[in-house]
């Protein structure tokens, strides 16, 4: 069950505000789940507060936004966050922004217990301290318009990995997982364009780098290792219409 509310603030001109806020109540029964929460009703709770204000100076607008959730495994509240800054004009617009989100474990996570039926052991087990995954990143990027039928699209990033979550699965008995202590960090930069043929055809290409600037190789996690990730990524795609645009179609091809 959940209930909750938004409020928004108008403050005159460009300036506004956001205010919300949401309780529920879980109750999870599966035999995986450890019986001291088993059927347990869980409550939760999250919140957030934001801030716009548009049409700054006829081309900037910023905006603010600040959440908090604790999840029904959550070790802890947690709080995101994301800023942004956008500048417009009638061929070009520029944004920087911001952000740091998080993902809730889930109870295989942090509230499991899978127990052999023959021997008893217990063969894998939740931590119910384990810390939320969270990825804190900044962007820039822009979009060109050089003429009415070509939109052009760069932009460019770097995130942060904190708090990943590791199998510890060495143990015969009783695999578990934990929080990762390093962080990864990694750089990227895209560009994709839409040009605009003609009324019926449009020619969507793009590409992609990605460049781990301080990361390990273990492969204990399925997040943040190099080696599966791929470097360079490329896509070209066709969107279109026909019979009196009575029929659309898209066709594509990528390379990683």
């Amino acid at each position: 069950g959940v209930t909750g509310g938004d409020l928004v603030v108008p403050l005159g001109g460009p300036l506004s505000v956001s205010l919300g806020a949401q309780a529920s109540i879980e109750q999870i029964r599966a035999p995986f789940v450890h019986p001291g929460v088993n059927g347990e009703a869980r409550p939760s709770y999250g919140f957030y507060a934001g801030a716009k204000a548009a049409g700054l100076l006829d081309a900037l607008d910023l905006s603010l936004s600040l959440p908090g959730d604790l999840a029904p495994i959550s070790a802890k509240l947690e709080y995101s966050y994301r800023a942004s800054a956008v500048y417009y004009s009638d061929v070009f617009g520029l944004w920087l922004a911001a952000a740091s989100a998080f993902r809730t474990p889930t109870y295989v996570e942090a509230a499991s217990r899978f127990t052999d039926r023959t021997s008893g052991l217990i063969l894998l087990e939740g931590t119910d301290s384990i810390a939320a995954p969270r990825n804190t990143s900044i962007e820039l990027g822009g979009t060109l318009l050089p003429h009415s039928g070509l939109i052009i699209s760069p932009s460019v990033f770097v995130s942060r990995l904190t708090n990943l979550m590791m199998e510890d699965f060495e143990p015969v008995v009783r695999r578990t997982f934990r929080t990762e202590p390093d962080t990864r960090t990694y750089f990227g930069a895209e560009l994709a364009a839409t040009w605009r043929v003609s009324d019926a055809l449009s020619i969507l290409p793009s590409v992609s780098h990605l460049r781990f600037l301080d990361a390990t190789e273990r492969l204990d996690t399925n997040v943040g290792v190099p080696s599966q990730n791929s470097r360079y990524l490329a896509a070209l795609r066709l969107q279109g219409l026909f019979a009196d645009e009575t029929w659309g179609y898209g066709v594509g091809a990528s390379v990683a």
